[in-house]
């Protein structure tokens, strides 16, 4: 199984194992669109999302050499954990490959508010790049752990809890 951390920088483990993140800005750019955006996704898709500001014919290019970077650092993991094809490219789905910021979302909508915040670390999504997708991140992921206190905020003083 693989594990992707998001909250904070990139981080990665393989059974357990730790791993190094992919080298290069658009890699772990890359694996982080992935890792927020579960699914198979057209390439096309995906290159304009991550190159806005460049012809097609470029995104697609820095795509290619994007994903293969990802590739290289997933290592074993790429066989199961990666899906990719001439048409479509994502990260596999649970078992096969867990992320932080979807094991946190999965557990908070389960209405376990306190599990859910123990699955993410403190910090920024993606905390090392800074592109617009990457900001509506942010604010998702903080719109959901501001829900998260308040339901443990609220079931505390349910219970008589104020402090």
């Amino acid at each position: 199984m693989l594990r992707v951390r998001v909250v904070g920088a990139i981080a990665l483990a393989f059974d357990g194992q730790p791993m190094q993140p992919p080298v290069g800005r658009p890699a772990r750019a890359l694996l982080g669109w992935l890792a927020t955006h579960p699914g198979r996704h057209a390439r096309a898709t995906v290159a304009a999302a991550l190159w806005p500001d460049v012809r097609d014919e470029s995104a697609r290019a820095s795509l290619r050499t994007a994903l293969s970077a990802v590739r290289d650092a997933l290592g074993p993991a790429a066989g199961t954990a990666l899906v990719a094809d001439r048409n479509v490219v994502g990260l596999a789905d649970a078992p096969d490959v867990v992320v932080d910021v979807r094991e946190f979302e999965r557990r908070l909508h389960a209405g376990d508010a306190a599990a859910a915040l123990a699955e993410v670390e403190a910090g920024e999504v993606l905390a090392d790049l800074d592109a617009e997708w990457v900001l509506r991140e942010r604010d998702r992921h903080r719109d959901g752990v501001s829900r998260a206190m308040a339901e443990i905020a609220a079931a505390a003083r349910s219970d008589g809890d104020e402090a």
